[in-house]
């Protein structure tokens, strides 16, 4: 039997920012032969507006040449709403509606499931979030499954 820190590795901090910011999007190579690359990003409310995340790829950790991801993937909304995660429309973007605004109380994390085979050779991963309210806070951070990595 294999523990957690076994079977999953804390990769990178992408990066951290309000939805009201122009954040600089830092992307991550990924590490090859892994299986799934789970994409976990916390986003606290502080307002009424919706948060959206979309996953990207890039050249490098700079995100030169950002392209959408070209593929949809799974994507789970977990909060004290949904503890078990409620499921959304596989795509490549991932929102938080604004009905989650509680005043920064509830913390929602939208988490993507990403298939390291959807991450084209050589391209790094990362997350784009859409023009907001500076007082909606998100980061990104990422889970590789490495259990099977030789």
């Amino acid at each position: 039997m294999s523990s957690i820190a076994e079977m999953f590795k804390c990769a990178a901090i992408l990066q951290q920012g309000t939805t009201g910011d122009t954040v600089t999007e830092v992307d991550y190579l990924p590490t090859a032969g892994v299986g799934i690359i789970s994409v976990v990003c916390p986003v606290v409310m502080g307002h009424a507006t919706i948060v959206t995340l979309t996953l990207s790829t890039a050249d490098d950790a700079a995100a030169t040449n950002t392209t959408a991801l070209t593929d949809n993937v799974p994507i789970w909304l977990y909060n004290s709403t949904y503890p078990t995660g409620a499921r959304q429309t596989d795509a490549k973007a991932g929102s938080v509606p604004a009905a989650n605004f509680t005043n920064g109380i509830l913390t929602n994390f939208l988490v993507f499931e990403v298939p390291s085979i959807l991450v084209p050779s050589g391209k790094y991963l990362g997350v784009h979030c859409n023009a907001g309210n500076a007082s909606n806070v998100y980061s990104a951070f990422i889970l590789e499954d490495t259990y099977y990595n030789g």
